[in-house]
């Protein structure tokens, strides 16, 4: 842990330290207490690894249902010209 003012004086050692991952992620007290920790921006393919695919396995379509049939009986209103109700 180191101080405020220290950060502030060696903050681009502070950053380097950080990226280098070799000692986890330095924290920064003020006051005494713990007011940040400094840790290095994920790579791209971690930051995204979350996004894409997140829901895969949670939908479930049974045999059978064909998701592309329509599902209206009658024609849509746009077919007729209609653009408002």
């Amino acid at each position: 842990m180191i101080s405020a003012a220290k950060l502030m004086a060696k903050c681009v050692a502070s950053m380097d330290e950080a990226d280098s991952r070799q000692d986890g992620c330095p924290s920064v007290a003020k006051q005494g207490k713990v007011a940040a920790v400094l840790a290095p921006p994920p790579d791209h393919a971690d930051a995204t690894q979350p996004l894409h695919g997140f829901m895969r396995g949670s939908v479930l379509i049974p045999t059978g249902v064909d998701l592309t049939a329509p599902t209206l009986e009658e024609p849509l209103d746009a077919a007729s010209g209609i653009m408002h109700r």
